[in-house]
């Protein structure tokens, strides 16, 4: 298994989102600001967020190696997330998600409305008077929209073999009968 192939799926059934280093990059890619800047495809954005690839802010460009210094890293924190250089993948993936978690968490209804707004997320007022659990899943329903479902479809209809192509090895190793 490796992510970068796209044949991990990252989910939560219990907030209700899945997704696969494609479908998370597609999301960037789909993004106006981000298609302005930049001519690369999610396909290829997805390839650089595993692994050791560092974003390296100043010059917008995956290294390797840690970046010196950035405005996110300035190794004088007590935070873990922003103290040391976060690899792609925490950059780009797991803080937002993070993020996310923490303001529906910890904001006040007036203030998670405001907050969620610029990632397009709407919620009515009795949906910001929710409890954590169905909050949050409202609320990563709506930054995930239709994605998760196609994400978990892509992945199975590219890596699980059919039923009719896998049924030889199936009865070969499972059925201990006897022939014919």
């Amino acid at each position: 298994l490796d992510p970068r192939r796209g044949d991990v799926c990252f989910a939560s059934g219990q907030h209700c989102w899945c997704f696969t280093l494609e479908s998370f990059a597609k999301m960037y890619c789909d993004d106006a600001e981000v298609r302005r800047r930049s001519t690369t495809s999610a396909a290829e954005f997805s390839r650089r967020l595993w692994g050791d690839l560092y974003f390296d802010e100043t010059s917008r460009k995956f290294r390797p190696e840690p970046p010196r210094k950035s405005r996110y890293n300035s190794g004088d924190g007590d935070d873990p997330l922003t103290a040391a250089p976060r690899r792609s993948f925490v950059f780009f993936v797991l803080e937002p998600l993070y993020k996310i978690y923490a303001h529906v968490l910890g904001e006040e209804p007036a203030t998670l409305a405001s907050v969620l707004a610029p990632l397009g997320i709407r919620l009515s007022a009795e949906e910001l008077k929710l409890d954590p659990k169905p909050l949050l899943k409202v609320v990563f329903q709506r930054f995930f929209r239709e994605r998760t479902p196609c994400a978990f479809v892509d992945l199975v209809s590219k890596f699980v073999p059919s039923p009719k192509r896998g049924a030889d090895h199936k009865v070969d190793s499972l059925y201990t009968g006897s022939p014919g």
